[in-house]
């Protein structure tokens, strides 16, 4: 199955949408854009989740996916952005610089988003959210910023991603969904 794979065009021009691209390219305000979607049920049904992350340092756009055979939506919600930074975190040179490393989250999931920025506790999947913490004391300063479902090109793929994953998982049968 095709998705659409967001451009680095797309992607700065999502960061101008969300308000957080008030410079020139190679000026960003952010370091790293994540836009994701996660797709699931109940914790014993499959969830799948979708990330693109753009680095402008890189100037790149780079794709991460997965999922499990058992995980409730909002940690299909939360997952991508784990997943991504998990990512950047163990592929990227070693820093002499002490400047934050800036990140902006983008999201579909209301709740994921206000739990990113404190709005509401986060009881549910605490050790996920401890993992974001942990970034957090590692210099990255996070943003999380919301949008409405399937409005950007980047959320519209990783929707799209999350839940034919999901749909794999269901496919296989695995323990967790009996």
């Amino acid at each position: 199955m095709n998705h659409p794979y967001p451009t680095v065009e797309q992607m700065r021009q999502l960061a101008t949408d969300v308000g957080c691209a008030d410079s020139p390219p190679g000026q960003e305000t952010f370091d790293l854009l994540l836009a994701g979607d996660g797709s699931g049920t109940t914790a014993v049904s499959p969830c799948g989740w979708a990330v693109y992350m753009f680095d402008t340092t890189k100037e790149k756009v780079f794709a991460h996916h997965g999922g499990a055979s058992g995980g409730t939506n909002n940690l299909a919600e939360l997952l991508p952005y784990v997943h991504a930074m998990h990512h950047y975190e163990n592929s990227r040179p070693a820093r002499a610089e002490t400047r934050p490393i800036r990140v902006v989250i983008v999201s579909d999931s209301e709740v994921t988003v206000r739990c990113g920025n404190r709005v509401y506790a986060r009881n549910a999947n605490q050790a996920f959210w401890a993992a974001m913490d942990w970034f957090e004391t590692r210099g990255y300063q996070l943003r999380w910023v919301h949008t409405r479902r399937n409005t950007t090109i980047a959320g519209t793929a990783a929707d799209a991603i999350a839940g034919t994953i999901r749909k794999a998982f269901v496919s296989l049968e695995t323990p967790c969904v009996k």
